[in-house]
């Protein structure tokens, strides 16, 4: 009856992905021409909804009931996890697992090897992850193994070095197929997924994620579901898709509990904070963040602290209580400056850039948001640059530089279209409205605000969707006085 249960789980697990997909992508007449079934989606929009959210519930029947007996086992043996810069969770190779693959190597040869491996450990664990990297890299040209490439793409991705993580991990997973170990298999396949969606390629990300889940559910690898899980909410988290987002973190939140993972149980607690935090349940998003705060300290981990002190830092902004947001963002970028973290730097120079204008500090923000902008650009984060891009706009409109500001809100919303982040594109609607009405074009800012509200109202943004309906109240109101006059 488990079996059963766990592969209607998988089955609708996909169908949910799919809908969930179909539901935030725009086809043209041309590919819907091509497509017949894409015609008979039109006016379906609710009849996906539904499928999306009867998918989802059987999803989470599906892993209360039916993987009870896959998560009694114990975290996988020869792994642990790891939290990366954003709070995306991966499992790393261990001293235990790398010398399982040492049994036939020459006695010589597996002492130079222990020792590469050995001296990496201790280099990523300070958080010195480009030099871990290195030290991985040269126990791979002595001695090519599963866990050295895979450490050593985990190791490159913290220090965004995406091109050589790639490599790397497309090489582990070349190793782990030769070599028919199914664990590794599902492990690199996740990781690769995790670098596509760093890089804004969602589509590929899903693939990849699907394809390790239904290994690790084939198996009865809980740790690995739990992973899978957390890094498909995770999309979507970035597509805006709140309440998917929210039923996979749940179900990934309680694996880990049920199997004892203190580091997946915080991802999972920081990634739900932030879906509380875009939907403005300020409350239960901080409580969320300081529980995974709590448990980020007891494992001593400087990047996961770093990483929920910035969301905190958030939810103090949007309380208003600028003081604590402040220092809260201060801390964070002190950690992620001493470990090197550049994903984690330019976030947080973006969330004090944040600050500084809000206090009306202008141009300070300004020098902030750019510089942030440049660490994006220069690590080719795509998430990060549209971030930025439409700070800088904001910036720009508060100092009266309307074309300035509507010009880094287009660049910006193009970044997200292309991303498929369909809260962010809603955000940009809404930033491109308030510069048509700072300019008096009063008919562009209804409908850019309109187009805002359409988006938060699809995907359950309700703090923002209350934001874009007052918008539209006050832009109707403003077009009727001046229409009587």
């Amino acid at each position: 009856m488990n079996n059963v249960l766990i592969e209607l789980g998988y089955l609708f697990s996909f169908v949910a992905v799919i809908a969930v997909l179909l539901l935030g992508l725009s086809f043209t007449k041309v590919q819907r021409e091509r497509f017949p079934v894409l015609r008979k989606l039109e006016g379906k929009r609710i009849h996906l909804t539904v499928t999306v959210v009867l998918s989802l519930a059987i999803v989470l029947a599906s892993n209360v009931n039916g993987n009870v007996g896959n998560v009694t086992k114990n975290v996988q043996e020869g792994f642990e996890t790891v939290r990366g810069p954003k709070g995306e969770i991966f499992q790393k190779a261990i001293a235990s697992g790398f010398d399982r693959e040492l049994k036939s190597i020459a006695a010589e040869k597996k002492a130079k090897a222990k020792q590469l491996f050995d001296s990496a450990e201790k280099n990523f664990k300070v958080g010195s992850y480009e030099v871990a990297a290195q030290n991985y890299q040269q126990l791979i040209s002595l001695l090519p193994t599963m866990s050295a490439y895979l450490n050593a793409g985990i190791s490159w991705y913290f220090v965004s070095n995406y091109s050589n993580a790639e490599k790397v991990f497309l090489e582990g997973l070349q190793l782990a197929r030769q070599k028919g170990d199914a664990t590794y298999e599902s492990i690199y396949l996740g990781s690769i997924g995790m670098l596509y969606e760093n890089q804004g390629n969602l589509e590929a990300a899903i693939k990849f994620y699907q394809q390790s889940l239904e290994i690790d559910r084939k198996f009865g690898n809980a740790l690995g579901q739990a992973t899978g899980l957390c890094n498909i909410g995770y999309v979507f988290l970035n597509q805006g898709n709140l309440d998917a987002a929210l039923q996979f973190f749940q179900q990934s939140l309680g694996i880990s509990r049920k199997i004892g993972d203190p580091v997946g149980q915080a991802a999972n607690l920081g990634n739900i904070g932030l879906v509380y935090l875009q939907e403005g349940n300020l409350a239960e998003a901080l409580q969320s963040l300081q529980q995974a705060l709590e448990i980020d300290r007891k494992i001593g981990n400087l990047l996961f602290q770093a990483n929920e002190l910035g969301n905190i830092g958030l939810v103090y902004f949007e309380q208003g209580d600028m003081e604590k947001a402040l220092i809260s963002h201060q801390e964070s970028l002190e950690i992620n400056q001493r470990i090197g973290n550049l994903i984690g730097q330019a976030n947080e120079l973006g969330n004090i850039g944040l600050v500084y204008a809000d206090r009306g500090k202008l141009e300070e923000s300004l020098r902030f948001h750019q510089e942030s902008l440049q660490i994006n650009q220069k690590i080719s984060n795509l998430v990060g640059q549209a971030t930025e891009l439409g700070n800088i706009g904001n910036v720009y409109l508060q100092q009266g530089k309307p074309e300035e500001a509507l010009r880094s809100h287009q660049q910006s919303l193009e970044i997200k279209r292309k991303m498929g982040n369909l809260f962010g594109q809603a955000n940009s609607f809404g930033n491109i409205g308030n510069v048509y009405a700072q300019q008096g074009k009063l008919e562009e800012a209804l409908k850019s605000h309109q187009q805002a509200r359409d988006i938060f109202e699809r995907i359950g943004a309700r703090g923002q969707l209350q934001i874009a309906e007052k918008n539209i109240k006050d832009i109707t109101q403003q077009l009727e006085s001046a229409k009587k006059r």
